[in-house]
């Protein structure tokens, strides 16, 4: 077990902060008590947690200018969506404590010549660290700058062309595993699965995958005879999902995109959650049981993951790309007609 700075503090008589200073050499002390503190450290097996006490020597001190990253968005300024909007100041925000300065960089458009002129732009600027948010307008999104001179994270998986970047996501797959698992013992028999083409066509189909694997996985007295694929709303168009409903009622309803389908469901005359359960993936509304995306955890895991590949000058497409996940969060609503139990998925938390 490794050796804590309390332990050391405990077996040398001295204070914890006297035998930091001691160990990272820093402050005014006697000399004498800093042999003793590194005796004692080498007798009993002490190794410092040194990408710890980087952070914590930086965290103690006014960040300096470090260098300038590069957030490169899909939508303008004067017409970004509240997502983008909130990634991109959240960015902002991290990067700042850390000694970084920010530029958003809009490239609106798929033309190659405006994505080397963008790229020309920020190798002559001195930008060498890019966060690329995802690119949602096209169903083929690329990027087309030099990437031998830049060291990038793209956020999710929207790239088509590059698809070498490293990346920070959510682990949407293996949550919606496990609310399926959790729906069904709380008593859920009939699960019907709504979520937007485009959203389903951004996450590589995941949740079809998920939710195919959930039921092929019942046995074959409970699986239907097309393992449940009568479950899933293809098409997203009103009269499609009327027909829908009264096909196969489901009793629970897993969702992405609330707001239109909430309108639907008043429009057709289903109530929630009296006649049919609502979980949703990307939860906004409070009163609704689902998932809040984790933004700050995930633009800090960006501004980190760059941070690093620029401090070990790691440039280029890497031969093996890292994903970093950050968890979202499940939170109890009131959308839920039978409520999921208690320490069952991710973290769970009470309505705020």
């Amino acid at each position: 077990m490794a050796v804590s700075i309390r332990q050391l503090a405990a077996a040398t008589g001295l204070s914890v902060a006297t035998v930091s200073h001691a160990l990272r050499q820093s402050g005014r002390m006697a000399a004498r008590t800093r042999r003793k503190v590194l005796r004692a450290a080498e007798r009993l097996g002490y190794r410092a947690n040194r990408p710890l006490a980087k952070a914590l020597a930086l965290a103690r001190k006014p960040p300096e200018y470090r260098e300038t990253l590069a957030v490169i968005t899909e939508y303008a300024r004067d017409e970004e969506p509240e997502w983008q909007r909130e990634m991109t100041r959240l960015v902002e925000q991290y990067a700042t404590r850390l000694g970084f300065k920010v530029e958003v960089h809009a490239l609106t458009t798929g033309r190659r010549v405006a994505h080397e002129r963008l790229g020309r732009v920020l190798f002559q600027r001195g930008v060498r660290g890019l966060i690329v948010l995802p690119r949602l307008r096209r169903r083929v999104a690329r990027l087309l700058l030099d990437w031998d001179k830049f060291a990038a994270v793209e956020l999710g998986r929207s790239l088509s062309l590059p698809t070498g970047l490293h990346k920070v996501d959510r682990p949407v797959y293996y949550e919606m595993l496990e609310v399926l698992h959790h729906l069904k013992r709380a008593g859920y028999q009939r699960v019907g699965l709504a979520v937007h083409p485009a959203e389903s066509a951004y996450r590589k189909q995941c949740y079809t995958a998920a939710w195919l694997a959930a039921h092929a996985g019942l046995g074959e007295r409970r699986r239907r005879p097309q393992v449940g694929l009568e479950g899933v709303l293809w098409r997203w168009q009103r009269g499609e999902f009327g027909r829908w409903m009264r096909e196969y009622r489901p009793d629970v309803l897993l969702v992405q995109e609330l707001r239109e389908l909430l309108q639907w469901l008043t429009e057709e005359g289903w109530r929630v959650p009296e006649d049919v359960s609502v979980f949703a993936m990307s939860r906004r509304d409070p009163w609704f049981d689902g998932f809040n995306k984790d933004a700050r955890g995930l633009a800090e895991a960006c501004v980190d993951m760059v941070a690093q590949l620029l401090e070990r000058n790691e440039l280029g497409l890497p031969a093996r790309p890292r994903v970093w996940m950050v968890q979202d969060e499940l939170m109890a609503g009131h959308s839920l007609r039978l409520p999921l139990k208690r320490g069952g998925v991710g973290t769970q938390s009470s309505k705020p």
